[in-house]
């Protein structure tokens, strides 16, 4: 597969399958029995990393030769997001004045060791890495892209090249990230740094948003007067539609879904759950919660 630093539709789809796969049955991750979203995922072999206490889980692929994949699962609605993450600011280790949502950093902590081992385990330091995730899969993906990141070394490379190997500390090449309804994940320092380390390594990042998905628009910028900041670029789809996309390099730009306020998203929270024309929430669902506009 060739990667670009533009916006690939066609990776874009076959990652809401992805994204629809972890949130099958994890027993039926393991043998790879999921049906059709497993059809859809071409995959050589696989691992699933699990932290029952915290019910995080991310899935480890090897997809071809030279191809290996990162998804973590993701909440199943807006209130997940809202009920279930602790919304007070952590420090990042590294990173002057960087600081990022607790409950997004501990769930990615849960499943590190497992992830890295299996990284391992797969195979991937020899090939280019891929991390996906929706809504709070999102933020673990974008979090997790960092850490790695640093863990593929820190001399910068054209893009998508895969970083010099000579260094000890080098073990993968991430290539891409795009992650959907990703909410925000830290404050404005760490979304400088998130961009600035990723943009050094030539990786291509992508935050794919659907009309007025509330996730994005979550934690308020303000709150707790932290000046939470989006990271990378947004892909926005202003109908429930292959095609139907713009871009915009700031997350301020009204042209995406900064053109929507919180309270009116909350009102199609279906959104969610409505990426390309297609569900990433519901393990066989073919067709999207709702359509939009």
């Amino acid at each position: 597969m060739v990667l670009a630093s533009r916006y690939i539709e066609s990776l874009a789809v076959q990652d809401v399958w992805l994204n629809q796969v972890v949130g099958c049955d994890t027993a039926s991750l393991t043998k790879w029995t999921c049906g059709l979203p497993c059809e859809r995922v071409p995959t050589v072999a696989r691992l699933v990393a699990f932290n029952k206490s915290e019910e995080t889980l991310a899935l480890t692929a090897r997809q071809s030769a030279h191809e290996c994949t990162l998804v973590f699962r993701g909440s199943k609605d807006v209130y997940n997001v809202l009920e279930d993450l602790t919304f007070f600011p952590k420090a990042v280790p590294g990173c002057h004045g960087c600081k990022v949502h607790s409950g997004f950093y501990n769930s990615w902590r849960s499943v590190e060791p497992q992830v890295r081992e299996q990284l391992n385990r797969l195979g991937c330091e020899n090939s280019t890495l891929s991390i996906v995730g929706h809504s709070l899969g999102a933020a673990m993906a974008a979090i997790a892209a960092y850490d790695l990141s640093e863990s593929s070394g820190t001399s910068q490379r054209a893009p998508h090249t895969p970083a010099k190997r000579d260094a000890p500390s080098a073990q993968w090449s991430v290539g891409r990230v795009y992650t959907y309804g990703q909410p925000r994940v830290g404050n404005e320092r760490f979304a400088a740094a998130f961009d600035a380390r990723l943009a050094a390594l030539g990786v291509t990042h992508f935050r794919v948003v659907e009309y007025r998905d509330a996730v994005p628009h979550l934690p308020p910028a303000n709150m707790l007067w932290e000046g939470w900041a989006h990271t990378g670029e947004e892909v926005y789809y202003n109908a429930t539609a292959l095609g139907q996309f713009i871009t915009c390099r700031l997350a301020n730009d009204t042209h995406c879904s900064a053109r929507w306020g919180l309270l009116q998203t909350l009102t199609h929270t279906c959104d969610h759950c409505s990426y390309l024309g297609m569900n990433p929430c519901d393990c066989g669902v073919t067709k999207p919660q709702c359509q939009e506009p």
